[in-house]
């Protein structure tokens, strides 16, 4: 998994409670995650034993905590599924493309009916993330972000979109059952706008789909919903991480990373990053190769020599027109040689590293003073430039 953001933890949870997820609608999810109570709590004084078991179970937990939401999702999940819900397989046209992550895409994916079919009234759900701004599926206007469509349905069926609950889009079968093996396939992102995916990158994101396989209003999800690898997009800025202190003579690790927009790892194709005018008392290399076998991030071991404070910039270099590299497994970005170079930034981040670092690598004060530290050396770090290679 490549995470991109400390939020992408919250998709962790996410898959952690496969049960409530297949169980419950996103509308239910959705109110419970941020959303507000319908219910205002009780006065002091009234509700009686009901305040009271609800103190006993909001103890220990979140002020915040939706008991109700988690009540409805573990009641839904103890009711009894039909044989038809949850039946059925689905998977990607083009299964072997990948995505970029915070772009507009179009994703066709092609849902067949199981064993025992879908009846007429019956219903297939299309139920991407609710997180990180997916565009959310809806047949209503074609121009608009995450319009879709259906096609390839089988003669005498027709699908019914219906885009009124958040979230998802339902497909209702009218005009007659989706037999066994017969399939339609879903367009997501058909229109001109396209639909954004996921804007972190990560490996095997799951677009879900849910099936009501006999009408009754309560679905289940398929056993393996449909996953789409998002990497990525180009770089557009240089990250350096150092440990914050070390000793004479030590040698330290230095990672490189060359991020894209939203500060995910960029799979870059070739390119090189520059240690510009590293002060003296630091052992460094001129360059720092990255692509192939390294990607987008790469570590090296530098050596301090003696003590003090140091600041390292880095920027890109790469003459090379930016572009996906056609054939790769996935794209792979080279550079246009706008690199980096604005001096204001560049030093307005330098002081503020400079304060941080000189703070962590004094001694204890005493009688109200900072005496100066001797033998740690400070490491500061210095991203330079909103971009790199492009």
């Amino acid at each position: 998994m490549k995470i991109g953001h400390f939020g992408k933890t919250l998709k962790s949870l996410f898959r952690a409670a496969p049960a409530l997820l297949a169980a419950s609608g996103l509308s239910v999810l959705i109110g419970g995650i941020g959303g507000c109570d319908a219910r205002e709590p009780a006065p002091p004084g009234e509700g009686g034993d009901a305040s009271l078991a609800e103190a006993e179970l909001r103890a220990g937990l979140s002020a915040d905590a939706k008991l109700e939401t988690a009540a409805l999702l573990l009641e839904d999940a103890a009711v009894p599924r039909a044989p038809s819900d949850g039946g059925g397989r689905a998977w990607r046209v083009a299964e072997d493309r990948i995505h970029v992550a915070g772009t507009r895409e179009r994703v066709e994916i092609v849902f067949e009916a199981g064993p025992l079919g879908v009846a007429e009234n019956g219903a297939v759900f299309l139920q991407p993330s609710p997180f990180w701004e997916w565009d959310t599926p809806q047949a209503t206007s074609p121009d608009a972000p995450g319009f879709t469509e259906v096609a390839g349905i089988p003669d005498g069926v027709d699908i019914e979109l219906d885009d009124r609950n958040p979230g998802m889009l339902i497909a209702w079968v009218r005009g007659r059952a989706l037999e066994a093996g017969e399939s339609f396939r879903f367009i997501y992102g058909a229109g001109s706008a396209g639909a954004r995916v996921d804007r972190y990158a990560e490996d095997r994101t799951p677009i879900y789909i849910a099936v009501d396989g006999n009408g009754d209003g309560i679905r289940a999800f398929i056993e393996q919903s449909p996953v789409i690898d998002i990497v990525g997009g180009p770089p557009r800025q240089i990250r350096l991480i150092l440990p914050t202190t070390s000793r004479p003579g030590q040698a330290v690790r230095l990672t490189v990373a060359a991020l894209d927009a939203h500060r995910n790892l960029s799979p870059v194709a070739a390119g090189s990053v520059v240690l510009v005018d590293p002060p003296p008392g630091l052992s460094v290399p001129d360059t720092i190769e990255l692509g192939g076998v390294f990607g987008g991030s790469r570590s090296v071991e530098i050596r301090v020599e003696k003590p003090g404070v140091y600041r390292l910039e880095a920027r890109g270099q790469d003459d090379r027109p930016q572009r996906p590299r056609v054939g790769e497994p996935g794209p792979a970005w080279a550079g246009d040689g706008e690199l980096p170079d604005d001096p204001a930034l560049a030093d307005r981040i330098a002081v503020d590293g400079a304060a941080a670092v000189a703070a962590s690598a004094a001694a204890p004060a005493v009688g109200g003073e900072v005496e100066p530290a001797v033998g740690p050396v400070g490491l500061e770090l210095a991203g330079f430039g909103r971009r790199f290679l492009g």
